[in-house]
Parts: structure tokens; C-alpha cells; sequence
């Protein structure tokens, strides 16, 4: 597995070490134990930097229109100028919300993803994401099933993946936006 809540801590981390102070968590519903996981890190993060998140986090469905809604929400209600989200879907939708109000990603207000999908390469100017190591997930996997294929014992039952984030423009006005330089990765 991928550790859910260390990416959601490193978006967290990005954003209030670019100064955002109202870090708010847009994430999957309540019943999403991977939500779950990953708000958790956003969580823990906040506490730790002795920040109140009392009215900062939504639960939504993993749709664009919905987290464009969501992020006008907590613009008026909260003053939230930093958004750590649970995909890359819901940030998007936070970049739509950026537009409607003028705001400049990076500059006036940030937004982080999960999961560094295609939208997040491809949407302007650019989404800071969490990379899941996906590729060590599949040659964990294969490697599991053969050795479990060759009767061999399986000395380790699981193993927790590090996620990276990868920074670009909705964060870090002068990082690399779509079609540039490969981007920043933060470990």
C-alpha cells in the first residue's frame, strides 16, 4: 500500500511552508477508508503546527463541479487561501473555483492533489501533486505472487510505500507548468 497519510502530511507541509496558514482538506466521504487515511495526515500536520482546522475540512464526492462548490465555500466562510485535497480531481475543481474569483494560483492561493494524474500534468498552470509510487506497487505485487507461486515463504506480509510530491505552479509561481522542464519532486 502507499502511505496515504504521509502524502496528505507532505501537501500539508508544502502548503504552510509557502505560508498558508488556513489549510483546508477537501476529501472523499466519510465511509472512504483511503479518505480517511490521507485526511488524517492533513490532520495531523495542522495539529502539529498548532493550527485550528475547526470548519477547514470537507467531505464531497470525487467530482470536479463538487469541489468547485466546496472551495467557494470555504473562500467566504473561512479565509482558507490553502487547499490540500484528497485527489487530483478535487484540486482540479479547486483551480476552477481560483478562476471564477480571480485568484492566481501560487500567488494568491495554492491547491495540492493526490495521485499526480494525467489532469494533473495537463491542467493550468499546472498541479503540485502526490506522486504514489504505483510502479513499486506493481513489482511488490509481482514479486509477492512468485514468490508465493514457488511455495517460497513470504518473509514480509506487507510493506508501506512513501509517496512524493510533486511541485508545479498551483503552489510555486516559478516551478515548471504544463508542457515545460520535469518538475520538482519533494521527498
Amino acid at each position: 500500500d502507499v502511505d496515504g497519510a504521509r502524502g496528505a502530511a507532505l501537501a500539508t507541509t508544502h502548503l504552510l511552508a509557502a505560508g498558508h496558514r488556513r489549510v483546508a482538506w477537501l476529501g472523499w466521504e466519510e465511509a472512504s477508508r483511503i479518505g480517511e487515511d490521507r485526511r488524517s495526515g492533513w490532520e495531523r500536520t495542522m495539529a502539529d503546527a498548532g493550527l485550528d482546522i475547526d470548519g477547514l475540512g470537507v467531505r464531497t464526492t470525487d467530482n470536479v463541479d463538487a469541489a468547485r462548490m466546496e472551495a467557494h465555500k470555504l473562500l467566504d466562510r473561512r479565509d482558507a487561501t490553502g487547499f490540500a485535497c484528497a485527489s487530483d480531481t478535487l484540486a482540479i475543481g479547486v483551480l476552477h473555483a481560483f478562476h471564477e474569483r480571480g485568484l492566481r494560483p501560487g500567488l494568491d492561493a495554492g491547491v495540492v492533489g493526490f495521485d499526480d494524474s494525467l489532469g494533473a500534468h495537463v491542467s493550468w498552470p499546472g498541479l503540485t501533486s502526490v506522486r504514489q509510487p504505483l510502479e513499486q506497487v506493481a513489482v511488490e505485487i509481482v514479486a509477492l505472487l512468485h514468490d508465493l507461486l514457488s511455495l517460497k515463504p513470504v518473509e514480509q506480509l506487507g510493506r508501506m510505500l512513501d509517496p512524493t510530491l510533486v511541485v508545479r505552479r498551483s503552489t510555486v509561481p516559478d516551478a515548471p507548468g504544463p508542457g515545460t522542464s520535469p518538475p520538482l519532486s519533494v521527498e
